[in-house]
């Protein structure tokens, strides 16, 4: 063999290599390996859920007031107040959160549960007074949780995989958005009420609460494990 031919074949092995390695780097940048992972599958499967249901309550809510008695603009006046409140909640999440020192899985769990429960006084609520009061009420958490999902992304994924797991949660929220109107139409016409509407969001943000309260225990159980692992090596 002359020395032109083992230079092609030294050139060939090494662009083989190099290929193989963007394709290996490629399938890394996927972090395919969250799938796996108990406490993103949850999450995954929340925020479709929430994606589905919660802005229903939103896109619905004028003909909410109008089956109530109110007329279409006070329904979209009311929406405006939704609107405020979930600012209000924002600003509100930003001071306190600091302030908390418990895990973010902890905090937006227990969002979740709050958020649920803000959902009855919508259905209770049939006078002017009560329903601003209602509203607000409503509001305030749930711009709460709009801003506390993404510090939730960041401390089940961690900074090496957070970008890869913004995209999958960012695409499941939108696939849940698509087919929130259709599921909450269904669920009004069987129910022949907005008023179940309101009931399955307040059960799936119950459910999604304990579902994060259990990724809480996991994870100071597992830390708690590690700990004792340190200790008992040192």
């Amino acid at each position: 063999m002359t020395d032109t031919e083992e230079s092609k074949q030294d050139t060939n092995v090494s662009e083989m290599k190099d290929t193989k390695q963007k394709k290996e780097s490629f399938v890394e940048t996927l972090n395919l390996g969250l799938f796996k992972d108990f406490a993103f599958i949850v999450l995954g499967i929340c925020l479709f859920i929430l994606m589905s249901l919660l802005p229903s309550i939103n896109f619905f809510f004028v003909d909410m007031t109008i089956s109530k008695g109110f007329d279409a603009q006070t329904g979209s006046y009311l929406l405006s107040l939704i609107g405020l409140s979930s600012l209000g909640g924002r600003f509100l999440y930003l001071f306190v959160r600091p302030v908390v020192k418990v895990s973010q899985v902890t905090v937006f769990a227990t969002m979740c549960m709050v958020l649920a429960g803000s959902l009855l006084p919508l259905v209770l609520a049939n006078t002017y007074p009560s329903l601003v009061a209602a509203v607000v009420c409503y509001g305030i958490p749930f711009g709460s949780c709009s801003v506390a999902y993404p510090t939730l992304m960041y401390e089940i994924a961690g900074p090496k995989r957070y970008a890869s797991a913004v995209g999958y949660c960012e695409t499941i929220c939108g696939l849940g958005a698509f087919l929130g109107g259709p599921i909450a139409g269904t669920v009004k016409d069987i129910t022949n009420s907005y008023d179940g509407v309101v009931f399955s969001t307040m059960a799936a943000m119950a459910a999604c609460g304990v579902a994060f309260y259990t990724v809480a225990v996991r994870q100071r159980c597992s830390q708690h494990l590690n700990k004792e692992t340190v200790s008992t090596h040192l």
